[in-house]
């Protein structure tokens, strides 16, 4: 999938913004490796360890310290939920909804794009 045109959600954490993004193949790869789930980003325990394994290979540029320092500029700074918003608005750029358009003759189906 070629992302060149694609604008991807930015963060910024300790001075430094990073860009959210991957493709799907890294996306599946990181996630099944560590045995994530997506409903971990709306569990009021996991979220952060989702949040932060999600950002630790999302990150570009990649983030200067370890795991457990991501998840403490995330708390610290108060940006668990802008980093979720983020994290569900680059997924929607990578793996997009499909949307269904109306019917170029009346009476045909409509075409799902």
């Amino acid at each position: 999938m070629d992302q060149s045109n694609i604008e991807f959600p930015k963060l910024t954490l300790r001075g430094t913004e990073h860009t959210i993004r991957f493709t799907r193949g890294a996306f599946a790869y990181h996630m099944s490796k560590k045995g994530l789930e997506l409903a971990d980003l709306r569990s009021n325990i996991k979220v952060i360890g989702t949040l932060t394994d999600l950002l630790m290979f999302a990150f570009h540029p990649p983030f200067q310290g370890s795991a457990e320092d991501l998840a403490d500029a995330l708390i610290e700074e108060n940006k668990m939920a802008a980093a979720n918003v983020a994290v569900h608005i680059a997924l929607g750029k990578v793996f997009p909804t499909p949307t269904i358009s109306k019917p170029a003759v009346e009476g045909e189906k409509p075409a799902l794009q």
